[in-house]
């Protein structure tokens, strides 16, 4: 399987759902700082890795599903 298909299973148009953890930061100018938005970074990220994970375990179980 090539990079471009793996990138295709991990269906990156979706990933900006995952944005909104950033969403406090801009209604909370107070907490606005380095470590805070390094904490959502990581947060958006593990989102990210995670629905692209069940994404691909769905379409696992679709495939072998027989109808």
């Amino acid at each position: 399987m090539n990079a471009k298909a793996v990138l295709s299973l991990m269906r990156p148009k979706q990933w900006a759902k995952n944005a909104f953890v950033a969403a406090p930061l801009f209604f909370t100018p107070a907490a606005l700082t380095l470590v805070n938005v390094k904490t959502a970074a990581g947060g958006i990220a593990s989102f990210c890795a995670l629905a692209s994970a069940l994404y691909i375990l769905n379409d696992f179980a679709d495939r072998r599903h027989p109808t």
